[in-house]
């Protein structure tokens, strides 16, 4: 444990803080032989200094076995407010640690509150709510060098995104499911390897230290060249079935309804062709396949631009891009289809299936039996799978042992508990949207007797007139004024 924010009292906001003793905490089963508190610098001077977090970092150093290398975790929470130049510096001596133990040959993990993005965080992940109060900085990747990677919060927590991406990266499974959304056998699952999935591009950034007009050179040099990272969650390479040529087949998973999956794949394939052309001098072609997992359907007949804006005639349309964007929605896929799939793909596509809570429960209870049927017969990925979307991964072991309808009360009846959550939710949102619609009607009306009562009081309007246009009588109209003025 390291303290960072130690004030006896704090004077804002109203109400205020009061008194604080806090600091960042690293929990760890392996028997660290030091934890160091190492202070870093703040640009906040007395008297505004003693209320704010002393920010550090809390390093600890863990042998590893058989080996004479430490493990060196770094646990951190820099700055947030501060002015753009303390914040360097901060990342600047954690940088400073980390490529000194890497030169050490030790193993690092350094994570926590960075209070600025990574160039190779998707922006549409974590969009910015409201600029007015705090904007995360971009931070300069080329402190830390080319041996260190970043990884945040959605690639390792969401269960679901692990479960279709250990599904899908099954050559069988990622085959079969290419091959259906594209409406032809293409791929051919035993020519598949594995790619890296990330697509790095440089571009220019054009602000007014790099052109030079302003700034001190350390930004313009820092500006200049900003380099984009996107992760696809899958790319893999293949023959195509039909004349033997290399491709890249990629698939972009989503759960949620998301306005932009259309441009984001096509960023995706833009970046692939800026990489270098094949020994022939020819590109290697790029196929990204969207799969969607949830009650959301994305429309199948999906173009990568079908919304210029130009007339339907219009003879420039030759002149622009416009290609299909395979799409497949599992919760779509009908039992005939199925039929024709590996057994992984029917299970994961019934198990999904369950999930649907407009499905009556005679129906789920018939899935399940069939899903029993098949079960000892798939791959682990595929029934890890369907035990998230059955919400039933503590009874992993029980149900492959007796199979999953010794589970099926446990499964409706959570069910019914998270329609009951979700009604609730849909509740008070209604009484949120209700209440506020009578709060702008109470303060018309408020505003409204506001007026006349001013109109009397500075002699433009009378009392008997006033009244009239309130819809009252006179003796109410004074009543209302008393009430309002609450004397």
């Amino acid at each position: 444990f390291a303290t960072n924010f130690l004030c006896d009292y704090i004077p804002y906001p109203i109400p205020t803080i009061g008194k604080v003793n806090g600091g960042i905490l690293t929990l760890n089963k392996y028997n660290a032989t030091s934890a160091t508190r190492i202070p870093l610098e703040t640009s906040y001077k007395w008297p505004v200094r003693v209320c704010q977090l002393k920010r550090c970092l809390l390093v600890e150093r863990v042998p590893i076995e058989n080996s004479d290398k430490e493990l060196v975790l770094i646990n951190l929470h820099l700055e947030a407010y501060a002015d753009e130049e303390s914040k360097d510096v901060q990342t600047k001596v954690l940088a400073d640690i980390l490529r000194d133990e890497y030169k050490k040959g030790n193993y690092c993990i350094a994570g926590g509150d960075f209070n600025q993005s990574f160039s190779n965080v998707d922006p549409d992940l974590y969009p910015v709510k409201n600029t007015d109060y705090f904007e995360a900085e971009l931070i300069n990747e080329d402190y830390f060098g080319n041996n260190f990677n970043s990884t945040y919060g959605d690639y390792i927590n969401n269960k679901y995104n692990n479960a279709q991406y250990n599904f899908l990266r099954r050559n069988e499974n990622f085959a079969e499911v290419f091959n259906d959304s594209s409406g032809f056998k293409l791929v051919d699952p035993s020519t598949l390897r594995d790619c890296d999935s990330r697509e790095i591009a440089m571009i220019l950034k054009e602000t007014s230290a790099a052109l030079g007009f302003s700034g001190k050179k350390s930004e313009a040099d820092s500006n200049l060249k900003l380099s984009v990272e996107r992760i696809r969650d899958l790319k893999k390479m293949g023959v195509m079935k039909s004349d033997g040529n290399f491709i890249y087949f990629c698939i972009e998973n989503q759960s949620t309804k998301t306005g932009n999956m259309r441009e984001r794949i096509n960023l995706y394939n833009a970046i692939s062709y800026m990489k270098p052309k094949g020994k022939d001098g020819r590109r290697i072609p790029v196929i990204t396949c969207l799969v969607g997992w949830d009650k959301y359907r994305f429309e199948r007949d999906m173009w990568a631009f079908d919304d210029y804006n130009v007339g339907e005639n219009s003879q420039i349309k030759e002149f622009l891009p416009h290609y299909r964007i395979p799409v497949i929605n599992m919760m779509d896929i009908s039992d005939e289809q199925l039929q024709g799939m590996n057994d992984d793909i029917k299970f994961a596509v019934m198990a999904l299936k369950c999930s649907d809570r407009n499905m009556e429960v005679s129906e789920k209870r018939f899935l399940f039996e069939k899903i029993d049927r098949i079960r000892k017969k798939v791959s682990e990925d595929a029934f890890n799978l369907a035990l998230c979307y059955t919400n039933l991964k503590d009874k992993g072991k029980e149900i492959m042992e007796s199979g999953f309808a010794v589970c099926f009360d446990q499964f409706v009846q959570y069910g019914r508990h998270e329609g009951r959550q979700e009604g609730i939710r849909e509740g008070i949102l209604e009484g949120r949207r209700e209440g506020r619609r009578e709060g702008i009607l109470e303060g018309k009306q408020e505003g409204f007797f506001e007026l006349l009562f001013q109109l009397v009081e500075d002699g433009d309007l009378s009392l008997e007139k006033a009244a009239k246009k309130a819809g009252l009588t006179v003796n109410e109209f004074l009543v209302k004024k008393k009430e309002f003025s609450g004397t």
